[in-house]
């Protein structure tokens, strides 16, 4: 018997690399006059804070506060570009009733992500979170996790799972951990 299940979301629960590529984009195109592709995404931004991301692409010229305003100013844009999803965006088929399965066999679950607070608030409000889980009991990049293991941890004592845990988790370096 399952005692807990936490969720990676983007990529797992959200199929949303498009919009995190159009913010990136745009962005790159502001700042190095370039075009950045899919494959140029997943290789240098897939587990690399904002922060970090902006610091290369300006290679270094930008302080602290130009590399955060430019990643608050990705995830804006990125927000934007779901909410503007023709039919409104959606959780990957099957969510909602595998979410209702754990549920009704009172299988406690959550979501543990390297999103910022700001993405975990709009996910939670644009998909209804609330209607299945406890949104206190999602673990979100604070900048105070070392990597998707210690949130995994997190999330699973947060639930007060001890044993018998499923991570759905999508990407390499998440599993990597």
């Amino acid at each position: 018997m399952l005692n807990g299940v936490v969720f990676d979301f983007n990529g797992t629960l959200f199929f949303d690399s498009e919009y995190h590529l159009a913010a990136f984009d745009a962005l790159k195109m502001e700042i190095c006059g370039e075009h950045m592709d899919m494959r140029e995404m997943e290789k240098t931004c897939a587990g690399v804070p904002n922060v970090e991301i902006f610091r290369r692409l300006s290679n270094g010229r930008f302080t602290q506060r130009e590399c955060e305003m430019y990643s608050a100013r990705k995830e804006q844009m990125y927000r934007d570009l779901v909410m503007s999803t023709p039919g409104g965006a959606h959780l990957c088929p099957g969510c909602n009733e595998l979410f209702d399965y754990l549920l009704d066999n009172r299988i406690p679950f959550t979501i543990a992500s390297a999103s910022i607070k700001e993405n975990i608030d709009f996910f939670v409000d644009t998909f209804h979170l609330e209607w299945w889980l406890d949104p206190s009991t999602i673990v979100y990049d604070d900048g105070s996790y070392q990597d998707k293991t210690e949130m995994y941890i997190e999330a699973f004592f947060r639930l007060g799972a001890i044993d018998h845990q499923l991570v759905f988790e999508d990407s390499l370096s998440g599993i990597k951990g």
